[in-house]
């Protein structure tokens, strides 16, 4: 499980991933719109030709099956992605659940050192000074903290 308050940074990385996955998600969707609105009839096909001294060239021809192979392959990866973040959004659930448990039961020390420590990402000889405390009491804090929340995510 979790270890000396990395439950906090879990969680922001976490909450990262989770955006990164919906921005992902977003961005093949558009994706597969911008394909699917560039097929359709297919345009005359034809070489470079001259009329009248003008040379004239048209585009190839998309190929349907590559389309079709394209918009499936991105709509796998569109599930997989959205399969993923369903599970990221659960682990995130998951913390929550775990320092809002924790954060209802404990005092107001244990809160100004857990904000302090995982939030502001603040040493332990800084929040040390500035509650003036023993470095080992806020040492002992931590680690009874550590192990509340370990405990609320079983």
């Amino acid at each position: 499980m979790t270890r000396s308050g990395s439950v906090y940074r879990e969680y922001h990385l976490v909450s990262l991933d989770v955006r990164a996955l919906e921005l992902g998600v977003e961005r093949l969707e558009k994706e597969v719109d911008n394909i699917v609105s560039r097929s359709g009839p297919r345009p005359v096909v034809a070489s470079r030709w001259e009329t009248n001294g003008r040379r004239v060239t048209t585009f190839k021809a998309v190929n349907d099956k590559e389309t079709l192979e394209t918009i499936a392959d991105m709509t796998r990866k569109i599930g997989d992605k959205k399969r993923e973040l369903s599970r990221a959004r659960s682990h995130m659930k998951q913390l929550e659940h775990a320092l809002k448990s924790t954060s209802e039961k404990i005092d107001d020390l244990r809160l100004t050192v857990f904000i302090k420590a995982y939030v502001e990402d603040k040493a332990n000889e800084v929040i040390a000074d500035e509650l003036g405390y023993s470095l080992q009491t806020i040492w002992n804090t931590k680690t009874e903290l550590n192990k509340m929340i370990e405990g609320e995510m079983g």
